[in-house]
């Protein structure tokens, strides 16, 4: 009977060992089931400073992989910090909140890596959302292959990324460059209407911004006025 029991075991270990999965994973990491990717989009952001919006294109870049020959594969996306996104999966693309997706072929040999194209894009918004999606995928065939990850894109919070149009004055990497031919006024006011910053300026410098806390915030330059934004 011990024999048995000895061979049972050994026999739900090899099934272990052999069982069928599928994996999320990027260029350069592999997800387990249930772990969290954030993505910092913070370098495929634009902040147009005449029209005071974004335009934002965040893609982490995720493929579904599978270590045996497969059946058909669904993939859903559920966006639960409200927003639409877009997926690509199975030979076309559908944008919303709720999107599930069933593979372009019927079967996959093992070792078949399928780009799902999950991305956001922003075109002309007014804020840099957190965006949270809970991505699943399974064999239609093997319910015991079930998946998912949480992909969490974000701007980096301790980070500046904002570009104006104007050629007086723009704001990168935690510096506030300006050029003003003649001597004059810059202050920089938070959206409650506190003045933040001031000085006089002549020609072309820079001046930090680290002593500003994340948010938007108005400048004026002589008779120039714009925004900009610390994230």
């Amino acid at each position: 009977m011990k024999k048995f029991y000895l061979m049972a075991a050994s026999l739900l270990v090899a099934l272990g060992a052999s069982a069928n999965s599928l994996t999320f994973e990027t260029e350069n990491q592999k997800f387990v089931n249930g772990e969290t990717f954030t993505l910092d989009y913070s370098d495929e952001v634009t902040y147009y400073d005449d029209t005071q919006d974004y335009d934002i294109v965040a893609d982490p870049k995720i493929n579904l992989t599978c270590d045996y020959p497969t059946g058909q594969l669904e993939v859903t996306a559920v966006c639960t910090s409200g927003q639409e996104i877009q997926l690509c999966f199975g030979g076309t693309c559908n944008m919303g909140k709720e999107i599930t997706k069933l593979s372009m072929e019927d079967s996959y040999p093992a070792g078949t890596s399928i780009p799902l194209q999950f991305e956001y894009m922003g075109f002309g918004v007014t804020e840099l959302p957190e965006v949270v999606t809970l991505l699943s995928a399974q064999d239609l065939n093997d319910p015991s292959t079930a998946t998912s990850m949480t992909v969490i894109m974000t701007a980096g919070s301790n980070s500046i990324k904002a570009i104006t149009t104007d050629n007086y004055l723009s704001v990168a990497n935690g510096v506030l460059t300006f050029t003003s031919a003649n001597e004059a006024a810059l202050n920089v006011y938070s959206l409650s209407g506190n003045r933040v910053m001031s000085a006089n300026v002549k020609g072309a410098g820079t001046l930090s911004t680290a002593s500003l806390a994340p948010g938007i915030y108005v400048y004026s330059l002589g008779n120039k006025t714009g925004k900009f934004v610390v994230r």
